[in-house]
């Protein structure tokens, strides 16, 4: 959607259309760029399954609906042609190929050629009998396979080694074999017959062999096709020269359709006698066609030069420039009384009728190019609204103008007295009756003057969808209906009118429903694919049709529940983006629709549900990262009690409407119900031990439900979750428990005795000698004293200092490694019983304050240890440098916070020249060795203040 702005409205420009003549009528394609292995499409398949696989020049694609897996295989350097696709009556699939006859069993390819049995390498053909036999047609005649062994029917059928081409089994059980330049060979009742030039075949190399549902036979030839019938053969001819071409495939459809797949003029289809023809102008990949299939649901495949085409009959028709259209951007489109169509594009009208277009453009008197909507009045004379102002009046050939100005005419609408009314971007409605105008204002009765859309209903009720809610015009008067009333979104796109007096509005927040005076709301979150409502139909079943910037969405009311299909960009549509207002049904009940990408035009009586619910089937089963092979033997899975974690990938084949597979899956003991979801996966984890049952279903878009897959498995319990077993650990485990706690409590006590005895030992044996050495010494000193000679008295002086150091220190350690000692309280007795006799002497008077407090606070040795040496250093600082006359130690605890305090009334230092010395910094890294901080203040002249914080461990 383009949005435009003039003044203060927002006019939205949505784009649209093309050609006419040869419209777009294949929508889907499935090419590399999709993920197709390659694109020269030889052989179409549908497996058991639901999976649909692809032959080509170069590998294998098997497509699920959504993405394909591919197989690629060489022979040396020669890629593998993929030439036939069948599938036994065991479910392998069975490949027919340039280097051998395939086989895919069980997740694993198999070959088998000349050295297995098999008269020629190169298989151009399978057939499968009614008897379940497959019919083999290689370059060198027919084998048949059956029972893992070859059987050749060369000598049986008359064939000299000939290129079997094609190999049909009719209804009356004759067999059609066609070759590569001998014709036809027929076997009928155990009599051969040929069918060649000389009897009317139009050539001897034949390329494709059908039946149809009436028994008639056809023929594709290099030159053209046969039909037998009745007895007769003959060489069916066309006008256009279309069957002169070489035939290559040949299909009957469901719906009687005759398909035929040329080399040169796409696919010809051939229908109650008439010929029409699907080329790259219609939407077909290429114009070259290998092969034609037709799936279980009704759509048709055809692979060809640039990959696979997917056909839906009748169901979409696509038109724009390259079809004849004046432009792309389509904004209006009707059907006139005359039989023509009327499309209104941003360069003027296109007109079609009888296969050729006509123009209306500013140069034929159309007052602007922009033509954003249609009316036609009773006499057939048709009104086209300007985007750029004005009106143009189409009659009898001519086109005059109605000037009402430079704004947008956004709608028109005639009621049944015959009064028109023009919607305008910015000024209101204009209404128009006798050759006269007056206007609808939006000070008086309209709710704003930017006027988006009109319509009425049977009972002379009109209404305008304004920017600011729906203003309602009845017999003169007029109300307002806004978001306060119920109404979804005050910009209101569209409005329709149903027969049955409900009024829809495509709002800017979802479809309001207006019906008994009351709104009801359709938006995202019941289902509605995008918000913005930008036009609304409704189908001659009653169901409405919202096309949204996220495509169209189908509402079906019949059931008394409100169901929502899509129809989008997969689906056919050239585009998921509409166009405002650009909607309409035509006389044949068709819908039409503009998106930014074309027009198309859609025939709900063409789409049909399709009663065939999706093939569901685990994909996957994943145990953590390792994936758990899926065969026969699912049944007995059994998995450890630690192997818990499951993912199961499922998936729900639906070829006509991919993306749009719904499912359900339940666990037996997890799920209580079943959990409805549109991911393909679902994961379990911590499972318990037990018995599983995993289920999945799927349901297709017209609401179909599968059968459920299922896998069953279980878990085994723990060992350890048995009853002896949790005896004997209960017994085991208490036993044990009561041993570690004996053996821990041994080990404390025996470090607390080698503690105490450790601090005896020092004191009594090293602390006794160290003693005896120092008094010794003293009494040498006082001795020698008398008799000094060569210093020996200073010599034992300094004995006796070193002496008295050591003995402090080993008091220290004997105090720090005594388990009776660790609290806060022993730490600073000690710390003053250190310095008693020196402070004493030195006339310092050293002060511990609130020690009481602090019996009870215990600490580890190792806080003890670093917590003593720092106030230790600083209480030796003081008595070395401060010359203070009083030192005061205070603690105090805050929780689990210790904050102590060494405080001094010395002479100070100058931080900043000390800030680096080793003593302090030594005593900062003990305070962060336990987690703390210290921080140290000081002033010449005023003392000097360490603190300490941190927390106690």
């Amino acid at each position: 959607m383009i949005l435009r702005i003039k003044f203060t409205l927002l006019l939205f420009s949505f784009l649209p259309l093309t050609n006419l003549g040869a419209q777009i009528k294949i929508h889907q394609k499935l090419t590399v760029e999709d993920g197709l292995v390659q694109s020269q499409v030889l052989c179409i398949y549908e497996d058991r399954q639901g999976y649909l696989w692809f032959g080509t020049f170069d590998g294998l694609s098997r497509w699920d609906g959504i993405a394909f897996t591919n197989f690629q295989f060489q022979n040396g350097s020669v890629p593998t042609e993929y030439l036939a696709i069948s599938e036994d009556n065991n479910g392998a699939l069975c490949f027919g190929t340039s280097t051998g006859f395939t086989i895919y069993r069980d997740g694993k390819f198999t070959t088998l050629d000349e050295k297995n049995g098999l008269v020629n390498e190169v298989v151009r053909v399978i057939h499968k009998n009614k008897d379940g036999k497959l019919y083999l047609g290689t370059d060198a005649g027919v084998d048949v396979y059956a029972n893992g062994k070859f059987e050749h029917l060369n000598s049986q059928l008359g064939f000299a080694h000939e290129i079997i081409t094609a190999i049909h089994e009719g209804k009356d059980g004759t067999l059609y074999v066609g070759t590569h330049g001998s014709g036809v060979s027929i076997h009928r009742n155990g009599e051969i017959t040929r069918w060649n030039e000389q009897s009317g075949l139009a050539s001897n190399i034949v390329r494709a062999i059908c039946e149809s549902s009436n028994g008639t036979i056809y023929i594709g030839t290099d030159r053209g096709l046969n039909v037998y019938q009745e007895g007769k053969l003959t060489k069916l001819l066309d006008k256009n020269g279309w069957l002169d071409d070489r035939i290559n495939a040949i299909r009957a459809g469901q719906d009687g359709t005759l398909y035929l797949g040329t080399f040169r003029y796409g696919v010809i289809l051939y229908k109650n006698g008439a010929f029409s023809r699907l080329s790259k102008e219609n939407g077909l990949a290429a114009n070259r066609i290998f092969a034609i299939y037709e799936d279980q649901a009704g759509a048709i495949y055809f692979g060809t030069d640039g990959g696979v085409s997917i056909y839906k009959a009748g169901k979409f028709e696509t038109w724009n420039e390259q079809t004849g259209l004046l432009d792309n951007l389509v904004w209006s489109i009707r059907e006139g009384k005359d039989g023509k169509f009327y499309f209104g594009t941003q360069s003027g009208v296109s007109i079609y009728h009888n296969g050729k277009f006509k123009a209306l453009t500013e140069k034929e008197g159309l007052v602007y190019g922009q033509v954003r909507c249609f009316h036609e009045r009773k006499d057939g004379t048709i009104y086209f609204g300007a985007g750029g102002g004005g009106v143009s009046v189409y009659q009898n050939g001519q086109v005059k103008t109605l000037a009402i100005g430079k704004h947008f005419v956004m709608s028109i609408y005639e009621d049944g007295k015959g009064t028109i009314y023009l919607a305008t971007a910015g000024d209101g409605v204009h209404i128009y009756k006798n050759g006269k105008f007056s206007k609808f204002t939006w000070n008086h009765e309209l709710a704003s003057a930017e006027i988006l859309s009109i319509n009425g209903t049977q009972d002379g009720m009109i209404y305008f969808g304004t920017t600011k809610g729906v203003s309602i015009c009845k017999d003169g008067g007029f109300k307002t209906l806004s978001t306060q009333d119920g109404l979804a979104n005050n910009f209101v796109w569209h409005i329709f009118p149903s027969n049955d007096g409900t009024v829809y509005f495509g709002t800017g927040g979802g479809l309001s429903i207006y019906k008994n005076g009351k709104f009801e709301t359709i938006d995202v979150r019941r289902g509605l694919s995008n918000n913005t409502v930008l036009g609304i139909l409704e189908d001659d079943a009653g169901k409405i049709y919202v096309s949204t910037n996220k495509g169209i969405n189908v509402l079906d009311f019949s059931s008394g529940e409100t169901k929502i299909r899509t129809i989008r960009h997969q689906d056919g549509l050239p585009s998921d983006e509409c166009v405002l207002g650009a909607c309409y049904k035509d006389g044949r009940g068709r819908l039409w629709f503009g998106t930014v990408k074309g027009v198309i035009c859609y025939d709900p009586e063409k789409d049909r549900p399709n009663p065939i619910p999706p093939k569901v089937h685990l994909a996957q089963l994943r145990l953590f990262d390792r994936e758990i092979p899926l065969n026969d033997a699912n049944s007995k899975l059994v998995f450890q009690h630690d192997e818990n974690y499951f993912k199961f990938d499922f998936i729900g084949i639906d070829l006509q409407a991919r993306g749009k597979v719904t499912y359900r899956h339940r666990l037996s003991g997890v799920d209580k119900n079943w959990m409805e979801t549109q991911q393909r996966s679902v994961q379990y984890t911590n499972l318990n031990d037990g018995k599983y049952r995993f289920e999945v279903k799927a349901m297709n878009e017209w609401g179909y439900w599968s059968e459920p897959a299922t896998l069953a498995f279980a878990i085994q319990p723990p060992f350890w979750e048995r009853w002896w077993f949790i005896a004997v650990m209960t017994l085991s485990i208490g036993g044990a428990l009561a041993y570690l706690i004996t053996l821990r409590v041994r080990q404390l006590l025996a470090i607390e005795r080698l503690r105490t005895r450790i601090a005896a030992d020092l004191h009594d044996n090293i602390g006794a000698g160290l003693t005896e050495i120092s008094i010794l010494s003293e009494v040498g000193t006082k001795q020698i004293a008398r008799y000094p000679q060569n210093g020996v008295a200073e010599n034992f002086g300094k004995i006796s200092q070193i002496s008295r150091a050591l003995v402090d220190r080993m008091n220290d350690i004997v105090w720090l490694v005594n388990p009776r000692r660790d609290s806060l309280y022993d730490l600073i007795q000690q710390l003053g019983s250190s310095f008693e006799e020196i402070s004493t002497c030195s006339g310092m008077v050293f002060r511990a304050l609130n020690l009481e407090v602090l019996r009870k606070v215990r600490l580890s040795m190792d806080y003890r240890q670093q917590l003593f040496h720092i106030f230790k250093e600083a209480l030796n600082n003081s008595l070395k440098h401060s010359a203070a006359r009083e030192v005061i130690l205070e603690a105090q605890m805050q929780g689990k916070r210790l904050h102590m305090r060494l405080k001094d009334d010395g002479k100070g230092f100058d931080g900043e020249k000390l800030s680096n010395g080793n003593g302090l910094e030594n005593m900062k890294r003990r305070a962060e060795m336990i987690g703390g901080k210290l921080e140290v203040h000081s002033t010449i002249g005023e003392g000097t203040l360490i603190e300490f914080n941190g927390k106690i461990s």
